[in-house]
């Protein structure tokens, strides 16, 4: 048995010890790790992983006598100190030695093996013992992901391709240290106890809590609410190692000053060492529902799930707003002949840009977003594909390429259909020399910006 209290580098153990009283002396306990270190100072090339050893206690055993019963147990307890009140997860083990060495001969003693027999080893947790040190984001980047993976199979007469790109992403880099706490600290999203979000402006939590909105430049849903409140919430999230409820906050006040904060819940997300940058990342991944690019304001601390109470999570570090990106799909379905191809563009766009932007002279404010669809051909000489082995180069519009728009884009279809075209083509697809290229793009006032974009070879 192990116990921890906070704040404290040492932790008392307890164990019940198996021996045989007439031929052992003395017991001593033994304990082994390993841990991950990543002081930049010690360990500059990166994260390393350490093994820890020590000599706990010892215990001498007086041997049994003649008018007493041997006992073949006892109680150890001892304290073990590891200097910090890190996480670690221990195999203690004990090993006893002989209670007659000096009658064996100088060639037995000679190896101290032969004197002595090792227990089985127990694994304990060693909980940590104080708060993570606080996170130190540096910068956030949208990210996505492709469904299936890349490359996906060459579209071919009478097939079917369906790409999805994966939106809702976001990579936070982190400067180094890490494993304050120990191993299996994760980078934690900080949320109000079941997704309650923020209650107004003047909320004293507001800086310390995740929160999000739609973008006000666009007509669009709001990101998705819970029955508790505005959220977000631990079901708005994926891709989370471990989540953590009602936990406390260090900046939460004592009574009576704590009027209007709560417990929170936290999102645990797996942080990976990026060996060029000298950085750590973590992916986290959101569910905006249909909300177009929504706002997100992610509020971080580290989490430390191997922790007593009150240890669990370091301070919050609050980060900028970041855009969400939207999911997307396109479906291209083949004709048996090859020469014809439907290609539908599924996902959430905005109804309109907001209402309240002002129109200045000269300037008509865009509904929409827009989609485009394209065919382009590879212009390479036979035999030419190793002299231009790039296959992102060479590629210009095709000729002679018909594209029949389809009625019925923007359908009530989850997610909705945003566009729909027919393409003729001049021969028959399936050599690879043709691809469909897909766009989007939105109005951000007199301008545009791209939003998804999409490549289908053929």
């Amino acid at each position: 048995m192990v116990a921890a209290q906070l704040g404290d580098p040492t932790v008392e153990l307890n164990f019940r010890a198996l021996f045989n009283a007439l031929t052992t002396g003395k017991l001593d306990l033994f304990a082994s790790w390993t841990e991950t270190i990543d002081d930049p100072a010690v360990v500059p090339e990166g994260p390393k992983q350490i093994t820890g050893n020590a000599h706990v206690a010892e215990l001498r055993l007086e041997p049994p006598t003649p008018t007493a019963a041997a006992t073949n147990s006892a109680t150890l307890q001892a304290q073990h100190n590891f200097g910090d009140t890190k996480f670690r997860s221990v195999d203690y083990f004990l090993r006893g030695t002989t209670a007659f060495r000096e009658y064996f001969p100088p060639q037995v003693t000679a190896d101290p093996k032969n004197l002595t027999r090792d227990g089985p080893k127990v694994t304990n947790v060693v909980a940590n013992r104080a708060r993570p040190a606080a996170p130190k984001p540096l910068y956030v980047i949208p990210t996505f992901g492709w469904d299936p993976k890349r490359p996906l199979t060459r579209l071919v007469p009478g097939g079917s391709v369906t790409s999805r790109r994966l939106g809702g992403g976001l990579r936070v880099y982190l400067d180094r240290p890490w494993y304050s706490s120990g191993d299996g600290e994760l980078l934690g999203v900080v949320l109000r106890a079941g997704g309650q979000g923020l209650a107004s402006d003047s909320d004293p939590m507001k800086n310390v809590i995740t929160s999000w909105g739609g973008d006000p430049m666009f007509a669009s849903d709001a990101p998705p609410t819970n029955a508790s409140g505005q959220g977000p919430a631990v079901e708005n999230f994926a891709g989370q190692q471990q989540v953590g409820r009602n936990l406390v906050l260090a900046e939460q006040p004592p009574p009576p000053q704590a009027t209007g904060w709560t417990e929170v819940d936290v999102v645990g997300y797996e942080v990976q060492y990026h060996a060029e940058r000298k950085l750590w990342y973590a992916d986290i991944q959101m569910d905006p529902g249909t909300s177009y690019c929504p706002f997100i304001r992610l509020a971080l601390a580290r989490y430390q799930s191997n922790s007593v109470s009150l240890a669990e999570l370091s301070r919050v570090v609050l980060c900028d707003f970041m855009q969400l990106l939207p999911h997307r799909t396109a479906n291209v379905q083949a004709t048996a002949n090859g020469e014809t191809l439907k290609i539908d563009i599924l996902g959430v766009i905005p109804t309109s840009t907001g209402d309240f932007i002002p129109v200045r002279e000269g300037f008509q404010r865009p509904m929409t977003n827009t989609v485009s669809v394209g065919v382009e051909q590879r212009n390479i000489v036979p035999g030419d594909s190793d002299v231009v082995p790039d296959p992102d180069i060479c590629w210009s519009p095709a000729q002679n390429v018909k594209y029949i728009p389809v009625s019925g884009s923007g359908s009530l279809s989850t997610p909705p259909v945003l566009y729909s075209v027919i393409i003729n083509m001049p021969e028959p697809i399936g050599s690879g020399k043709y691809r469909i290229v897909i766009g989007e793009t939105e109005p951000i006032g007199e301008n545009v910006r791209l939003v998804y974009t999409d490549t289908l070879d053929m």
